[in-house]
């Protein structure tokens, strides 16, 4: 297994090399696409009943609906089942706030949210522990109830984050980007090396220091940046061996610039992780302190 990898890491070159040429896209700052996102949801966060509900009940009740899909009738529908279960006091307009608590889970758009998205979102707005949030979004994951989550799995929970730190323009790219995040992350949390992501090797890596949107920026960043930075190379070499005037189209790239936009210190953008956005490092991603996706407001 171990001689795999360079031969998937040449695959993904290979395959982000063609897109990027063919779509003419440059890198972007993963981490600012995303923030506004997670800016809302620690907002709905603090207002709604459904901090009212434990992580544990909560994704317990979702994944006893049996759909792997759900729309925002659906979302609203279940919801309320669950707090009036649950005996939580609401108002109308509490109801009314569901219909945002989806829009607000729904990073990519598409009027439905998978499992990875109400998994992971809803981690934010159920009360909790980041342990207890980690073990019950794990649950909710582990369709097959085998205590652990291989790649399709993992990758369903990292899927809906990837898209929301990918812009239009970067949208060709969106499936490449996910398999290697899912490899990276993937290949860090299995501490064991024997295979699968048990839960507390999840809770292990996000005890580390690790969170899951710095990580997942920084993929992004770094790897998008780096093909870019080749490719672009390439082209300006061309350029130059063809007689194009040092200021031509084409011929603007930061790496001209080392403490330019990319790629540059620590604290500019594709720097290490715990930089810009993200929230603090024993956070996961979006909403209040202790939650799955951290705080971007500190």
């Amino acid at each position: 297994m171990g001689n795999q990898a360079p031969k998937e890491s040449k695959d993904f070159d290979q395959q982000v090399r063609e897109v990027i040429n063919k779509h003419n896209i440059e890198p972007w700052h993963a981490r600012s696409i995303i923030k506004e996102k997670l800016e809302r949801q620690s907002v709905l966060a603090r207002k709604t009943p459904l901090k009212e509900i434990s992580v544990e009940d909560g994704l317990k009740y979702f994944s006893k609906q049996g759909s792997k899909s759900i729309d925002k009738k659906a979302f609203v529908k279940i919801c309320s089942s669950l707090l009036d279960e649950q005996k939580v006091w609401t108002t109308p307009g509490d109801r009314d706030d569901l219909n945002d608590v989806f829009k607000s889970m729904d990073f990519d758009g598409s009027g439905e949210l998978d499992r990875g998205e109400w998994a992971g979102g809803l981690s934010v707005y159920f009360k909790g522990s980041q342990e207890q949030a980690v073990h019950a979004v794990f649950g909710a994951l582990d369709k097959d109830g085998s205590k652990t989550l291989d790649k399709n799995e993992l990758g369903e929970y990292l899927a809906p984050v990837v898209k929301a730190m990918i812009p239009p323009e970067g949208k060709p790219l969106t499936e490449q980007l996910i398999h290697t995040a899912t490899e990276k992350v993937y290949a860090e949390m299995d501490a064991d090396k024997q295979g699968g992501v048990s839960a507390d090797e999840m809770v292990e890596w996000s005890k580390h220091g690790n969170n899951l949107v710095t990580k997942l920026a920084d993929i992004i960043d770094k790897e998008v940046y780096r093909i870019w930075l080749t490719e672009n190379h390439k082209r300006i070499t061309k350029e130059k061996l063809k007689g194009s005037p040092a200021g031509s189209p084409g011929s603007r790239s930061p790496a001209s610039n080392a403490d330019g936009q990319y790629g540059g210190p620590a604290n500019q953008f594709g720097g290490p992780p715990n930089q810009q956005y993200g929230g603090p490092p024993n956070q996961q991603y979006g909403g209040p302190p202790n939650q799955q996706y951290g705080d971007p407001t500190q």
